[in-house]
C-alpha cells in the first residue's frame, strides 16, 4: 500500500477543505467520501478553530487548521463581482432548480461559478433525458446538452488551461459520447489537479475494462507522482471489486482500514467484496456492524438484503424492509429491499414491480 509522508492531522484537514470545496460544487458524492475518511481517522484535535490573527506562534499556527483553511478553497476563485451572484446560484442547485442555476450565472466567467454553470445545464440534460424515456426498455435517449457543452469547454481550453473540476466534467462528457480516449486524457488531468476528488477517480474506474487499463493507468507518470497516494490504493480496490479480483480488494481496504477504522465507506466495500466472493457469512457481519453504527445509511443495503434472502433470515429481512421504508421508500436501494422480501414471500408479482422501479430510480 502506498505511504502518505503527511501527518494525519495535515490529511485530515485536506479531506475537509476538499469537502467544502467539492459540495459548495454541488459533486455530493465527492464530498461525502472525503469527509467520512477524515472523520473516520479519529483524530484528538483542538476543541476549536484557530484564527488567522490569533497571537499564537508560527508553528503553531501551522498545526491547528484555521478558518480561512475551509473558504479560501472557494472564496479564493471568486472575483467580488461575482460572489453573491454564485451563493445565490448555489441554492437553486440545491433546490435541483438547474436551468435557474445556470442562467444565474450566464454573466460569470471565473472557474468555479463556471463549473456550477455547466454542471447544472448538464443536470439538467440529465433530468430531461429521464423524463424523455419513461419506460425503462424503451430506445436511450441522450442529454441534449452534451454538445453545446463540450464546445464551451473545448473552446475554453484553447484560450486557458481548465482546473480540475472543469476537466472532470470535459472527460465524464467524453465519456457519455463514447469518447473513451479523450475522457481517459482530461479524467486523468483531473486526478492529478485534484487527487481527492473521488468522482473523477470512479470515472476513470468505468474506463477500465481489463487489468492492462490498470497498469496502464498506475504507470501514467503524472498519476506516480500525485501528491495524495493513498488515492491510488482506493482506485485500486474498487477497479478490482470491478473485475471481480475480490480477495485483492479485501486486502487493499483491510489496509486502509487501519488508517480510517471507522469508515463506513470502506467497511461497506470490504462486506460488498466479500459478498462477491461467496463469503456471505464474514458480509452479513460487517454489513450489520455497519448498521450499528450508522443505522440511517442505505448504500448497500441491497446487497445486504441478498444476503438474508440466500441465508432464508426472514425476520432480519423483514426488519430491514421496514427500515429502510422508513429512512427512504424512493431510494433504488430500498425498492431491491422490498423487491426481495416479497420474493421470499412469493408475492412474486410485488417482487417484480420493485425490482422494475428500483432499475428506473437508478437510472
Amino acid at each position: 500500500m502506498a505511504e502518505d509522508s503527511e501527518s494525519p492531522e495535515l490529511l485530515h484537514q485536506r479531506l475537509l477543505t476538499a469537502s467544502a470545496s467539492f459540495s459548495f460544487r454541488g459533486l455530493v458524492k465527492s464530498a461525502q467520501w472525503a469527509a467520512d475518511l477524515a472523520n473516520a481517522l479519529e483524530l484528538e484535535l483542538p476543541a476549536q478553530f484557530s484564527h488567522p490573527d490569533d497571537s499564537t506562534s508560527s508553528a503553531e499556527s501551522d498545526a491547528k487548521p484555521t478558518i480561512n483553511d475551509f473558504s479560501l478553497s472557494f472564496y479564493g476563485q471568486l472575483s467580488p463581482n461575482e460572489l453573491a451572484a454564485t451563493f445565490l446560484a448555489k441554492t437553486y442547485f440545491d433546490t435541483r432548480e438547474f436551468q435557474r442555476c445556470a442562467h444565474c450565472l450566464k454573466d460569470c466567467t471565473g472557474l468555479l461559478p463556471t463549473f456550477l454553470r455547466c454542471y447544472a445545464t448538464y443536470l439538467a440534460g440529465e433530468r430531461a433525458k429521464e423524463e424523455a424515456q419513461p419506460d425503462l426498455f424503451d430506445k436511450p435517449t441522450v442529454n441534449e446538452n452534451l454538445d453545446s457543452l463540450r464546445k464551451e469547454l473545448e473552446h475554453r481550453s484553447r484560450k486557458q488551461p481548465l482546473d480540475g473540476y472543469l476537466n472532470y466534467l470535459l472527460g465524464l462528457i467524453y465519456k457519455e459520447q463514447g469518447l473513451r480516449e479523450k475522457a481517459w486524457s482530461y479524467l486523468i488531468k483531473s486526478v492529478c489537479q485534484e487527487p481527492l476528488l473521488w468522482a473523477a477517480w470512479e470515472g476513470l474506474i468505468s474506463l477500465c475494462h481489463q487489468n492492462s487499463d490498470v497498469d496502464r493507468l498506475l504507470g501514467d507518470e503524472a498519476i506516480v507522482s500525485i501528491n495524495s497516494p493513498f488515492v491510488r490504493d482506493f482506485f485500486k480496490a474498487q477497479v478490482f471489486v470491478e473485475l471481480q479480483a475480490n480477495m485483492d480488494a479485501i486486502a487493499l481496504y483491510e489496509a486502509l482500514l487501519e488508517q480510517y477504522p471507522s469508515s463506513s465507506y470502506l467497511i461497506g466495500q470490504v462486506a460488498c467484496a466479500y459478498y462477491n466472493a461467496r463469503h456471505g457469512d464474514q458480509a452479513a457481519e460487517l454489513f450489520s456492524r455497519i448498521r450499528a453504527v450508522d443505522p440511517y445509511r442505505l448504500d448497500n443495503i441491497d446487497v445486504y438484503s441478498n444476503i438474508l434472502y440466500v441465508q432464508d433470515k426472514a425476520p432480519e429481512l423483514s426488519r430491514l424492509a421496514q427500515e429502510a421504508v422508513t429512512i427512504d421508500q424512493y431510494r433504488p436501494e430500498t425498492c431491491c429491499v422490498l423487491g426481495n422480501y416479497y420474493s421470499h414471500k412469493a408475492e412474486h408479482h410485488k417482487a417484480v414491480e420493485y425490482f422494475q422501479r428500483a432499475l428506473k430510480l437508478n437510472r
